[in-house]
């Protein structure tokens, strides 16, 4: 398909979700403007998912079993992703076939870096590893400090749509799932600055960033607010999903934008005693769990 036709092809879906979702309650999950090709492919499953989720479609019964459409732990050769076809109508799409999602974050990643480039990672050697189809989190960390396949970004203000975040846990190195978690970023929000007080005299910069990723564990506890995977369903009934979904990572450095940790969960705490207690009480410092951030090299378009 040439360029022209992506391009059409896109903003025809594009206007199709925001027309279906502006219908509904939940319009303030949107497509990121200009996009490079693997976070539009990310956002259109998280989002596709995310709206016939909003109309009811969870699921649907296999071999007798009771599926879910987006569903969280399969390795690299069972992952699924499926894109989901339909017609809008005046008051909600109708599906011919729906989207389907069964990844964790790193194979997630990878699966729409193959969607969108045909991607094929076993051509790049990760210092210390074995080739593989599909990073985990803690080799996509390696890849991105190493500067393969990726140019590592070291100033956080810099950070923009389309750069990849890979938390390395520093455990379970050889595990798809607990080696860490990888994430595409979506928009840089700029910083806000904590108060300190007489419990904690340091002042941090809160980074907030939209991502897209595939977690067991959404990037908020409310529903309708900053994750799309814990929503209020067009019937009125709250659903939490684990899956490809949007969300709200924050990154907490110091004042000269050294990074110190994160904060998985949305929140509004603005003391810097709430981000100390964050970080070291969950392990999510820079020491126990670093995040590295890069910047694929893209390959030439034609």
């Amino acid at each position: 398909m040439k360029n022209s036709q992506i391009l059409v092809a896109r903003a025809l879906f594009i206007s199709g979700v925001a027309m279906a979702l502006a219908s509904g309650a939940h319009a303030q999950f949107s497509f990121t403007p200009k996009a490079p090709q693997h976070l539009f492919r990310a956002e259109q499953m998280a989002l596709g998912i995310y709206e016939q989720t909003y109309y009811g479609h969870l699921g649907e019964q296999v071999n007798g079993a009771y599926v879910s459409h987006n569903r969280y732990g399969a390795s690299w050769a069972n992952t699924v992703v499926e894109f989901g076809t339909s017609i809008y109508t005046k008051d909600k799409p109708v599906y011919a076939t729906y989207y389907k999602n069964n990844t964790v974050c790193g194979n997630f990643v990878t699966r729409m870096l193959g969607v969108a480039y045909n991607w094929d990672w076993t051509q790049y050697s990760i210092p210390g590893e074995t080739a593989t189809n599909s990073p985990n989190s803690r080799q996509y960390a390696k890849l991105i400090q190493n500067n393969v396949g990726f140019t590592q970004v070291t100033d956080i203000a810099t950070v923009t749509k389309g750069d990849i975040m890979a938390i390395d846990y520093k455990t379970d190195p050889d595990s798809d799932v607990n080696s860490g978690h990888t994430m595409i970023v979506r928009s840089n929000n700029g910083f806000f600055t904590t108060q300190a007080d007489a419990v904690e005299s340091k002042v941090y910069r809160v980074w907030s960033f939209g991502i897209v990723d595939s977690t067991s564990s959404p990037h908020d506890d409310t529903y309708d607010r900053a994750d799309s995977r814990r929503i209020t369903l067009k019937s009125g009934a709250t659903h939490s999903a684990k899956g490809a979904g949007v969300g709200t990572l924050f990154v907490i450095t110091d004042t000269a934008n050294t990074i110190q940790g994160y904060a998985w969960k949305f929140t509004t705490a603005s003391f810097s005693k709430s981000y100390t207690n964050i970080m070291n009480n969950s392990g999510q410092t820079q020491t126990a769990r670093p995040i590295s951030i890069g910047r694929l090299i893209l390959p030439a378009q034609p």
